[in-house]
Order: C-alpha cells, then structure tokens, then sequence
C-alpha cells in the first residue's frame, strides 16, 4: 500500500475539488496518463472491477457509506473506461461523465442509464447516509452490471485501437 504524505493528501483534496472530481479518481487518472493509451481502458476498469470487489466486502460488513462511495468511484470509472476504449476520450469531471453516458445508453441500452443513476445515489448517499441496506444493495447489483458489461467489452476487443 502506498501512503501519501499528509500535506501532498490535502493538495490532492483541493485540486480533485477544484476539478470536480475525487482524489481517488485523480490518482487513478494521472497513473492511467503513463500508460499507452490502448492500456488505459483496461486500467479504469480493472480499478472498476476492484472497487466493486471491496464495495462488496463493505456491504457486507455493514459499511454502508464506504460501500457507496467504492460503488459511485466504480461507476465513474467505468464509464471513463468505456469513453476511453470507444472514443480515446478522456473524461475528467462529473459534467463530462454526465454527457457522456448518453453514448453508453445508445450503445448498451437504457439499463446502463439507470445503472449510471443508481451510481450517482451512491455518491450522495456516502455524502449523507441515508440509503438503507436494501436500496445500496440495489444500487451496487446495477453497477455491477454496468462495470461487468463494460469490462466484456473492452476485454472482448483484444486489437489496439490506437
């Protein structure tokens, strides 16, 4: 595990703020930039696919608000893998995100647009707690779908786009 020195942690939290975004999508945007671009799809959902992972192991703890957040960054990753693999776009903030899920509806169907809206309750649930077991459980099975599909995808298609 890497560990951030405090005083860099809170220059992260400002700019990730400033950019509409989280440090952890951030950080996982920046490492991704090294990358080849054909590898970078595969580096957002493979982060996807971790995040849920470990959001199951939080709901199944009971952390409902930590299982919310790691469903919300999955989802956001997600769709940034997706816009990476179908267009080489990189999508850095929220607005982007938001734009672009209109391509991932046209292309995988109006599930995925619900998926998206199930993850973005997430992001507001870890911001106020209010979701119960039941409705982060719903939440977590839709973009767990979504990042499975996308993962097929881009997975599936072993050439080089770039």
């Amino acid at each position: 595990m890497v560990r951030i020195p405090d005083c860099i942690a809170k220059r992260l939290e400002s700019k990730a703020e400033g950019m509409d975004s989280s440090v952890y999508e951030l950080v996982v945007d920046k490492v991704l930039e090294l990358l080849e671009p054909y590898e970078r799809a595969e580096g957002y959902i493979d982060s996807s696919l971790e995040l849920i992972n470990e959001a199951l192991h939080e709901l199944e703890k009971g952390d409902l608000r930590r299982a919310s957040e790691l469903i919300w960054h999955a989802c956001a990753l997600a769709i940034r893998a997706y816009a990476n693999h179908r267009d080489g776009r990189k999508l850095g903030s929220r607005d982007d995100l938001w734009n672009y899920i209109e391509t991932i509806k046209r292309d995988l169907g109006n599930w995925a647009y619900d998926a998206w809206l199930s993850g973005l309750s997430m992001k507001m649930n870890f911001d106020d707690g209010w979701a119960s077991k039941s409705q982060v459980e719903d939440a977590f099975n839709q973009v767990k779908k979504l990042v499975e599909e996308i993962s097929r995808v881009i997975k599936g298609s072993n050439a080089k786009k770039y």
